[in-house]
């Protein structure tokens, strides 16, 4: 987790998220709250498919949510290999500096 407070070093990192610029303007001001938090997240598959059901407090913006029943992740396997992904981590750290350690 990186968190950024000026919107200098944002475009660099344009090729690890999917937003549009426009988009990632809007969430730095948010609220007239100059910052953003970058997060580094590595997507496992799932070996079969897991079924969550609709629940309404599960709805709405909201970046997490802790699900009522825990789904099975023991034989998920990452979608991006460690080379890629270090490399992935690597360009972060050269544009945004160290993360935060909590």
């Amino acid at each position: 987790v990186w968190r950024v407070e000026s919107l200098e070093p944002l475009p660099a990192i344009a090729d690890e998220h999917g937003l549009a610029w426009k988009a990632v303007e809007s969430r730095f001001r948010y609220r007239d709250n100059p910052v953003v938090q970058v997060v580094a997240v590595r997507v496992a598959r799932l070996p079969r498919v897991a079924q969550v059901p609709e629940i309404r407090r599960y709805a709405g913006c909201v970046s997490w949510v802790e699900l009522d029943e825990a789904i099975d992740v023991s034989e998920a396997v990452p979608v991006v290999d460690d080379v890629s992904f270090g490399r992935r981590l690597g360009a972060l750290r050269a544009e945004l500096g160290d993360p935060l350690r909590e």
